[in-house]
This record gives structure tokens, sequence and C-alpha cells, in this order.
């Protein structure tokens, strides 16, 4: 679901003053969606430039980065089901 503008502004105005948050320009997660990158504590976020979603994450590790997509998101009743894909 696209949220507005204003609140897409509001959301990375508010990352920005997360202390130690960077910007990372355009980034790639695990399925190679390209998003607006910001890391924080390591950790670093893909969001969806039109919606805000998150579309994952990359995480350092002794092996090299660990990359993640979030492929669908949703509320369920118990913590075992996993969201529908429409």
């Amino acid at each position: 679901m696209p949220i507005s503008a204003q609140l897409q502004a509001a959301l990375y105005r508010a990352a920005a003053l997360v202390s130690g948050a960077r910007y990372d320009g355009t980034t790639y997660e695990l399925s190679h969606r390209a998003g607006v990158g910001i890391s924080v504590g390591g950790i670093q976020l893909s969001f969806n430039a039109a919606t805000s979603a998150l579309l994952g994450q990359g995480l350092p590790g002794p092996g090299g980065e660990t990359r993640t997509a979030v492929l669908a998101t949703g509320i369920r009743d118990t913590i075992n089901a996993r969201p529908e894909t429409h």
C-alpha cells in the first residue's frame, strides 16, 4: 500500500535523526530489487522508494555479508502462520 509523499518524507527525516544512521543511496536486496538504503549500527535496510516498504536487510558476518528479502508481510493469528500473498 503506497503512503503519501508527506508521510514518506517524514519517515526519512525521522530516520536521519537516529544516531549513527547513514544514507547509502540505491541498494539491492537478496532478490535484486533496488531500494533506498539506510544503515544503522552495521545493519543496512533497503526500502521501496515508492511505498517505503521494507524490501530487505544486509547484516555483516564473519564469512561476509548476509542479505535477506521481504517477500510478503501481513498479520496472522499464530506465530507459525505465513502471510497471504496476492
